[in-house]
């Protein structure tokens, strides 16, 4: 299986984190601005940052968002749908294109708590993604779950080409989940990650 190693160099790659902050590697975090809201990386491509600012929690959780000529990407769906309809709400801001695609890179509830928002979109996650959460969502009535789970899954990896960007969808093996997910773009260099930098399963 191809490595992004292979593809590129990585001083010249950003890393998106779903925990933390969208940073370039150089980067002291202490240096970044943690507000929430919409950020530009690269053209085309942002990523959207929440404080988690319930009482004894103190993380930073991000979708990743792409936006091309023939609609918009989005990657993973926050915590609740109150923070993902702020999501929604802020890509109407930039672009008229229409949100087609949800990639869910884990099925921990930071990342897919919003997914309901998400209800018209083609969804796509990693086959355990997929599983685990049809697991969580085992008590929930059918027609909600049908709005939750996702259309398309994959093993180890798929590539989605739309409105002239390559998007790699890959799963490198188990890290803090059993289906943790990257979404890599070759062309633009830029990784969104999911909570792999978190040191605790």
């Amino acid at each position: 299986m191809p490595t992004i190693t292979h593809s590129v160099k990585f001083f010249s790659i950003i890393f998106v984190f779903g925990v933390f902050l969208a940073i370039p590697y150089q980067v002291s975090a202490q240096d970044v601005d943690r507000s929430p809201g919409l950020r530009e990386i690269k053209p085309g491509c942002y990523v959207y940052l929440h404080t988690d600012d319930r009482p004894g929690i103190s993380s930073t959780f991000n979708n990743g968002i792409i936006v091309t000529d023939e609609g918009v990407v989005v990657i993973d769906a926050l915590r609740t749908e109150e923070n993902a309809r702020k999501v929604r709400e802020a890509i109407s801001k930039i672009t008229s294109k229409p949100v087609r695609y949800l990639i869910s890179s884990t099925p921990h509830s930071p990342f897919t708590g919003g997914i309901a928002v998400y209800a018209d979109t083609f969804r796509i996650a990693q086959e355990n993604t997929r599983a685990d959460l049809n697991k969580i969502l085992a008590k929930e009535p059918a027609a909600e779950r049908k709005n939750k789970l996702h259309h398309l899954t994959f093993g180890d990896r798929l590539t989605l080409y739309l409105g002239g960007k390559e998007i790699q969808i890959l799963f490198l093996g188990r890290g803090h989940t059993r289906s943790d997910t990257i979404v890599f773009l070759p062309d633009e260099r830029i990784v969104y990650i999911p909570c792999l930098p978190v040191d605790h399963a």
